[in-house]
């Protein structure tokens, strides 16, 4: 299936970042489609077209926004599930969250993580944040 833009998948259990992160990501002048789930099972769900999620026009996401600290399964367990297989290991994993400790960061590097963002108190930090995203990954030529 040919895509016009990318596919940005946001998985975070705050009903309010979701709607930031879209508006950043409007802003950012990059044709995207934008996807959200609420914790780590949707996800994984999504990401392996399971449940809901199954159908035959379901596109692999371009890049992924995440918490480490989603409900039902973290962001640390679908970041290693996600490595370990094959059609999955190449999406580019970027962590927005709340978590400041630093071994959080450094685990999250380890286990292939793109990028590792403290969630911004101010709306113009999370611009620059999506932007930057939006921007590498679509000149990566990451869009078919």
């Amino acid at each position: 299936m040919d895509k016009e833009g990318m596919i940005i998948v946001m998985a975070d259990g705050n009903l309010a970042d979701h709607d930031r992160v879209k508006k950043a990501a409007r802003e950012c002048h990059v044709n995207h489609v934008f996807t959200s789930v609420y914790n780590g099972s949707q996800l994984m769900d999504l990401l392996l077209k399971k449940g809901v999620y199954y159908t035959a026009a379901t596109v692999s996401p371009d890049l992924i926004i995440m918490d480490i600290d989603l409900p039902v399964i973290s962001g640390f367990e679908v970041i290693q599930e996600m490595k370990s297989r094959d059609k999955l290991k190449n999406i580019p994993v970027y962590f927005l969250t709340d978590n400041r400790e630093k071994e959080n960061e450094i685990k999250a590097r380890q286990l292939g993580a793109s990028g590792y963002f403290i969630k911004p108190l101010k709306y113009t930090e999370l611009q620059e944040i999506v932007n930057g995203i939006c921007n590498t990954n679509f000149s990566k030529g990451t869009i078919e």
